[in-house]
């Protein structure tokens, strides 16, 4: 009548592991149609050990009816395999996502682009229990000491061999200024350069004692260590440096109210009013809110409006006795004029 009827074809599928004589058979499959299009049938199976594997198809219905008039043809699309085990084998811990694709004809080939909001789960400082709980943090002083100890450290640092205490106080330090640490690392880099950067977002410098692993915290420091005068130094001098300032700094970040999308912030130099035609362009690596981005900026600005002067001196060693954030005195008479290094010349018997 040269309508479509239904047909059915049969095929068997058979497999041996290689090597091996005996054919095992796995099932038949009966497919009915009604359609003059192809389509596809798969079929999945557990085989009962692991190892390489021969597969056999056979089509047991003709190709071609004569009598019914019917065509069909199978091929065969494609063979997967699919191991019951996580598909990375790493010795160290890795960050894994999984993903559940709903098959449809808007999606083709393979995902080469996939974005996720994520936090690291590490240590963290909680001031309440005073104890480091394992949790989501944005910490500099969390991830500066995971910097230090996480599996991606070839030589992870002990406890004994990172000042904890220091980083304790510092950790508390950010959450009351509201500093923080946002970035996604992709790039190769060496855990010296990755660890200032980190200390950088929380206002500190690390630094490597001899014994342990601590940070300068940028902070007024109240105790003096030294003073410094000609008569323990030599060769005491500065260098003024006379700059021009720009009308504004353009500082590119991530913003995070924003999805994380590219954007910018320009900050006008401090004191300066009007439509900025010098601009610089400053970079604040971790930041990712725009008030953050105006704080760090304004507070760079005062450190070069500020400290303008970098002050160099040498010293024997028996006078060294200060490290780098120690808080020490200079004089020199070119300073001021009463800055006079004077020392005792001779010492006479005398009754108190």
């Amino acid at each position: 009548s040269g309508r479509p009827s239904t047909s059915t074809s049969t095929s068997s599928i058979r497999s041996r592991l290689a090597g091996t004589a005996i054919w095992t058979e796995v099932t038949t499959i009966n497919t009915t149609r009604v359609t003059q299009k192809e389509f596809r049938v798969g079929h999945r199976w557990t085989v009962p050990v692991r190892g390489r594997y021969e597969i056999e198809i056979e089509r047991l219905t003709p190709d071609y009816d004569d009598v019914e008039q019917i065509q069909a043809t199978c091929h065969l699309a494609a063979i997967r395999t699919f191991r019951p085990e996580a598909p990375l084998n790493m010795s160290l811990p890795l960050a894994l996502i999984a993903v559940r694709i709903r098959a449809s004809r808007q999606l083709q080939g393979m995902i080469d682009n996939i974005t996720a909001l994520v936090s690291p789960v590490i240590p963290d400082w909680d001031t309440a229990t005073q104890t480091w709980i394992v949790r989501k943090t944005r910490n500099p002083a969390s991830i500066a000491r995971y910097l230090l100890q996480g599996p991606q450290v070839t030589y992870p640092r002990p406890d004994a061999r990172i000042d904890i205490a220091r980083l304790q106080y510092w950790h508390e330090r950010c959450v009351a200024k509201g500093l923080y640490y946002d970035k996604v690392v992709v790039e190769e880099t060496k855990i010296r350069d990755q660890l200032a950067e980190v200390c950088a977002a929380g206002r500190a410098r690390p630094i490597d004692r001899g014994d342990v692993w601590s940070v300068i915290i940028d902070e007024p420091v109240e105790l003096v260590s030294n003073v410094i005068t000609p008569r323990n130094a030599r060769e005491i001098g500065w260098s003024p440096q006379y700059v021009r300032y720009p009308n504004a700094v353009r500082v590119p970040f991530l913003d995070r109210s924003n999805d994380f999308k590219p954007a910018e912030r320009l900050v006008p130099w401090i004191g300066y009013s009007g439509v900025p035609d010098i601009v610089e362009e400053w970079q604040m690596p971790g930041i990712t809110d725009a008030d953050a981005i105006w704080r760090a900026t304004r507070r760079r600005m005062h450190e070069l409006m500020l400290r303008p002067f970098p002050y160099t001196g040498m010293q024997d060693v028996e006078n060294l006795a200060v490290e780098p954030g120690d808080r020490v005195l200079l004089s020199h008479s070119q300073l001021a004029e009463e800055a006079v290094a004077a020392h005792i010349a001779s010492v006479s018997a005398s009754k108190w």
